[in-house]
This record gives C-alpha cells, sequence and structure tokens, in this order.
C-alpha cells in the first residue's frame, strides 16, 4: 500500500471512465492513445501543416485541400494500424515515429542514389516496419 502511495507522489494517477467494458485495461488504453494521436494529427494538418480551409477559394482549391487531406490521414491511419499489429503503440506516438522516420534521407553520389547514414534506433524502428535501411544500397 505503502509503495502505491509513493508512486502516486512520483507519477500521479490517470482515471478514465469508458463504456467500453469488453476490452482490457491496456486495449482502452491503446484505444485512447490512437484516439489522441488521430486529434493530434488533424491539430498537425490545420496547425503545422497549414492545412485548412481558410485559403480555399474555388472548387478547385477546395478538391485539392481535400485529396491532400484524404491522402495524409489516409496514410496516418495505416500507419496506425501497423502499430497497433506490431504493438508499438506503448512505445511510440505516430509524432515520434514520423519523427524519426524523416531523417531517413537519400543521397545522390556520383550520379547513384544511396541511403543517407541513418541513426541505429532510426533503422531499427524501420525494420520493424518491415523497410530495409542500409548505408549502401544501389
Amino acid at each position: 500500500m505503502n509503495e502505491t502511495k509513493e508512486a502516486e507522489k512520483k507519477f500521479g494517477i490517470i482515471i478514465l471512465r469508458t463504456n467500453i467494458i469488453d476490452k482490457s485495461a491496456p486495449d482502452i488504453s491503446q484505444i485512447y492513445k490512437v484516439q489522441g494521436d488521430i486529434e493530434h494529427l488533424f491539430n498537425t494538418l490545420r496547425n503545422t501543416y497549414e492545412q485548412d480551409a481558410s485559403y480555399v477559394r474555388d472548387d478547385a482549391g477546395f478538391v485539392a485541400w481535400s485529396f491532400f487531406g484524404h491522402i495524409t490521414i489516409s496514410i496516418a491511419c495505416r500507419i496506425l494500424a501497423k502499430q497497433k499489429e506490431l504493438d508499438l503503440l506503448k512505445e511510440w506516438s505516430l509524432e515520434a515515429l514520423l519523427d524519426h522516420l524523416s531523417r531517413i534521407h537519400v543521397v545522390q553520389i556520383n550520379e547513384e542514389w544511396r541511403i543517407a547514414e541513418t541513426r541505429k534506433k532510426t533503422r531499427e524502428l524501420a525494420a520493424s516496419l518491415g523497410f530495409n535501411v542500409e548505408l549502401n544500397q544501389t
């Protein structure tokens, strides 16, 4: 009991009220984490990538805005599904995962494209998602 009180002081307590009764606590946590990631995605689209409707002035602009938003959200949902499949949701948020994957660069050396040197953690993450990231691919 004393150990629990010490943990409360150090980490705090999160109380989640839900009507999902057929899932375990870790599964419920993952569901809400994915929901939070999706909400964060919409905020990112609106704020960071400035994909909001404020500059849409005609039908063509609206179609283009909708198309890019749809593609972005579709890719993000696929990534979230893959994270859930590989049980990576506990370790990586969508934002952190995309940040690490954005560190993989391709460079052209003597008319040959190669993957630039990449950090070990990023290579391991890419490998866990099924990507092969090697320094000297031809």
